[in-house]
């Protein structure tokens, strides 16, 4: 059952709130039913967050002000525009007092499950929600038992093992097309997209690999991100998409992850109703479960699949915020034998909560 925090027909002012925990709020805040008002800096940036949280509900009412309010003027424009409010959220500023105290701040990396610094300039991912702050001995500490990374190698650090891509090509989802990918690896330009994705991939499974040290698997990680965010920039294609999203919401750029699984599963609806494969190139699945799994069901709807689960799961904070499950939200109609138990199972969580049978969409 929901809760109704009866906030309609409040005014609520939230600050800092273009990304992270900031925007969380006030998306919450406006669900909730108050009318609110973001803040940020750049006008650009305010419209920006504005449009991704409307993007999911559009009839909201949010609004923006664009003001530093580290000045006086920035705060007497918030005054001006906004001169009552029933809620204010304060979210700028939080980390003068951590800097004064000595502490440095971190934010997990989760395809490592390592921390790594977060500095106050970076601009937080609209999913954001947690940051770790501790003094340089607790640091200290915490690298040497590898939870923690304290100083991002800036050249190539030392590995325990190079990568390579063979264990992923033994995987249930890739064993029909190894043969395949190697002998188009083999042909390919050494400068060009193929062996470019091929070297992400590497890195990836390098970043995977617990044999190396938490600065090389997080040097593995940002390289293999930078690699497919260019490549995909150049040509979106089936195969890139797949691999990106993974190695974006591993990065922790889990909106990056969420945009991409939303384009991917769309437009694989088209390519399946021209018979297209797209596996026409090495990559890693999007979601974890699609490893283990062949694509028996055909390539156009197994990657289909694999790019709504890891919508489904990535794109909501909490299954309790669903409006719809991933496939109803995008108008998809999906195979249901190629999903995971775990999608399943949030169907009928879901409606079961909401009063609903089994959607007639997932045939």
């Amino acid at each position: 059952m929901s809760m109704d925090l009866e906030l309609k027909g409040k005014t609520a002012f939230v600050s800092g709130s273009t990304a992270g925990i900031g925007l969380a709020i006030a998306s919450r805040l406006a669900r909730e039913g108050a009318e609110v008002y973001l803040n940020g800096r750049a006008s650009k940036r305010v419209e920006e967050a504005i449009a991704r949280v409307k993007k999911e509900a559009s009839d909201l009412k949010l609004h923006g002000i664009a003001a530093d309010l580290g000045t006086a003027a920035g705060c007497a424009e918030v005054v001006r525009q906004v001169p009552q409010v029933d809620i204010l959220v304060n979210n700028v500023g939080i980390f003068e007092p951590l800097y004064r105290t000595g502490h440095d701040c971190f934010r997990l990396m989760p395809g490592i499950n390592v921390l790594v610094p977060f500095y106050e300039s970076e601009e937080p991912d609209a999913y954001q929600l947690n940051l770790f702050a501790c003094k340089p001995q607790r640091a200290e500490m915490l690298s040497r038992m590898g939870c923690l990374m304290t100083t991002p190698a800036k050249v190539k650090p030392f590995f325990a093992r190079e990568p390579d891509t063979d264990a992923l090509f033994r995987q249930p989802y890739a064993a029909a097309h190894a043969s395949k990918w190697r002998a188009q690896i083999a042909r390919s330009p050494r400068d060009g997209p193929i062996a470019a994705h091929t070297a992400a991939l590497r890195w990836y499974v390098a970043a995977k690999d617990a044999a190396n040290s938490a600065q090389a698997r997080h040097w593995a990680l940002g390289r293999a991100y930078s690699q497919l965010t260019d490549l995909l920039a150049a040509d979106f294609n089936a195969p890139r998409a797949c691999s990106f999203i993974r190695i974006a919401a591993a990065c922790g750029r889990r909106s990056e992850a969420v945009a991409v699984s939303r384009r991917l599963a769309q437009e694989l609806s088209v390519e399946e109703a021209r018979g297209v494969d797209p596996f026409t190139e090495p990559f890693v699945p999007p979601w974890p479960y699609y490893e283990t799994l062949k694509a028996d069901a055909g390539p156009a709807v197994w990657m289909q699949a694999a790019a709504l689960e890891s919508f489904e799961h990535l794109f909501q904070f909490s299954s309790c915020d669903k409006k719809a499950l991933a496939h109803e939200l995008l108008g998809i109609e999906i195979d249901r034998g190629t999903l995971s138990a775990h999608y399943a199972r949030r169907e009928r969580l879901f409606n079961r909560r909401n009063g609903k049978h089994t959607t007639a969409a997932m045939r």
